[in-house]
């Protein structure tokens, strides 16, 4: 049997009695892993950790201004704790919540690990009920303390209305993610 990150991520809240990431410093802590704020130029995040995974070191971008981008990073770090194959990592800021084509996969399965710890596929569904819209989006990423970003992927992602995520830069596309 394959198991996908998004199984991962409901495997460790089942594990810890919990509906969803409220507290990803807690997690953390849970793991035996220690976060610290650094001051970081081109990175979001890294994880340190020992080869027996009893514990490590999740370091964030203090200059993060965002709670929701922070608790993703910190639910990201985690992933690349919790998921086979996976190791220390440096993850660069375009990393972190991106669907860009030039992502490696371990970078875009830890995405979908946080999205599904921070914002459960079930939970997530029952509030969407196939009316995604911005609006939304918005509530939900107010009351999980998400980022909107991850928020609205997720809100696609559940909904059976056709719909897609678009990020741009200067009004330039960087990425789309559409739902099935």
């Amino acid at each position: 049997m394959i198991y996908e990150p998004e199984d991962f991520a409901r495997k460790l809240l089942a594990e810890l009695n919990l509906k969803r990431a409220d507290s990803p410093e807690e997690i953390a802590s849970r793991l035996r892993l220690t976060i610290e704020d650094v001051d970081f130029d081109n990175l979001e995040g890294a994880l340190v950790f020992r080869v027996d995974r009893a514990k490590g070191v999740i370091s964030v971008n203090k200059n993060i201004k965002e709670l929701g981008r922070r608790n993703f990073t910190i639910c990201h770090e985690i992933a690349h704790f919790v998921l086979p194959n996976h190791g220390s990592v440096r993850c660069k800021s375009k990393e972190i919540e991106s669907w860009s084509s030039g992502i490696n996969a371990q970078e875009v399965e830890a995405n979908r690990f946080a999205a599904e710890l921070l914002l459960p596929k079930k939970e997530v569904y029952r509030i969407v009920n196939n009316k995604a819209t911005v609006e939304v989006a918005k509530k939900i990423a107010n009351d999980f303390k998400t980022s909107l970003t991850a928020t609205l992927l997720k809100c696609s992602e559940v909904t059976d209305e056709a719909c897609a995520v678009v990020w741009s830069v200067n009004g330039k596309i960087e990425w789309v993610k559409k739902n099935e």
